[in-house]
C-alpha cells in the first residue's frame, strides 16, 4: 500500500505496521495541474518533490534518485492532463495510469491505454497502472496491481514494480 497524498508525506498509521506493507510516496502536482506519483525510500527525494513546482526538473532529478515515477490519470478533465505530445515528452517516468477509479465519477476518461498503445507503439518502455485514487469511501477497491516481488518487503515489491514484475486490474 502507498498512501501517496496530494503534496503531502503521510505517515504509516502505527496501526498498520507489520500488517500491511507499506511503501513510501506521494502525489505529486503541480500549479498547471500535472499529477504524478512518487515513490521513494529516501525522505529527501520526496521532501524535494513537495518543494517543486516544475515536472519537467523534477522527472529531470528523479531519473537520478531511487524512485519509482507514474503519471497519472492522462485522460481526467478537458483539456486532459496529458496530451499525447506531453507524454511523448516525459521520457523519464516509469510509467502511466492506464486506470483510475475516481474518474468513473469525474469528467474524463479513467482509461488511458489509448495513450499507452501510442507511447509503446513508438519504441517506449512505459509501465501500466491501475489505480482506485480513492478520495471517498466509494472509491475505494476500483484499481490495484498485483506484484510478483522477490521477498515481502517494500524495496523487493518496488524493484518488482519497476522491472515489470506486476499486472494491473
Amino acid at each position: 500500500l502507498c498512501i501517496s497524498d496530494h503534496m503531502t508525506l503521510t505517515a504509516p498509521p502505527r496501526a498498520l505496521a507489520g500488517r500491511l506493507l507499506l511503501i513510501p510516496g506521494l502525489e505529486w502536482n503541480s500549479s498547471i495541474g500535472e499529477h504524478m506519483t512518487v515513490c521513494s525510500f529516501r525522505r529527501p527525494v520526496l521532501q524535494r518533490c513537495v518543494k517543486s513546482d516544475d515536472q519537467a526538473a523534477l522527472l529531470h532529478f528523479l531519473a537520478k534518485q531511487p524512485a519509482l515515477v507514474v503519471l497519472n490519470h492522462p485522460n481526467w478533465q478537458e483539456p486532459c492532463h496529458y496530451s499525447r505530445e506531453v507524454l511523448m515528452a516525459r521520457k523519464s517516468a516509469h510509467g502511466i495510469e492506464i486506470y483510475n477509479g475516481v474518474i468513473e465519477r469525474l469528467p474524463g476518461s479513467a482509461l488511458a491505454t489509448d495513450k499507452w498503445d501510442q507511447l509503446l507503439s513508438s519504441g517506449r518502455r512505459v509501465l501500466g497502472f491501475a489505480s482506485d485514487d480513492a478520495h471517498r469511501l466509494e472509491d475505494i477497491g476500483q484499481g490495484w496491481i498485483v506484484v510478483r516481488a522477490a521477498a515481502r518487503t517494500p524495496q523487493a515489491v518496488v524493484e518488482a514494480i519497476r522491472q515489470g514484475n506486476f499486472y494491473s486490474s
